[in-house]
């Protein structure tokens, strides 16, 4: 599972990312967490967007 969130989300608590991607490590799931600095719900800074994108990527890459 990939979760990407933004540390400054005032929309959904980063903390609710964190938590799942920790959960999901003790049971053994493959996470790839990334947390996107200055990061807010709707991706607007161009860094965060490229970076999102850059990640998915590699992501899809590894497990198609």
């Amino acid at each position: 599972m990939l979760l990407i969130h933004g540390d400054e989300d005032r929309i959904v608590p980063v903390k609710h990312s964190q938590d799942m991607a920790k959960e999901l490590q003790n049971t053994g799931g493959t996470v790839r967490y990334v947390e996107l600095p200055k990061g807010n719900h709707s991706l607007e800074l161009e860094e965060n967007r490229l970076l999102t994108l850059k990640e998915l990527e590699s992501f899809l890459s590894t497990h198609l």
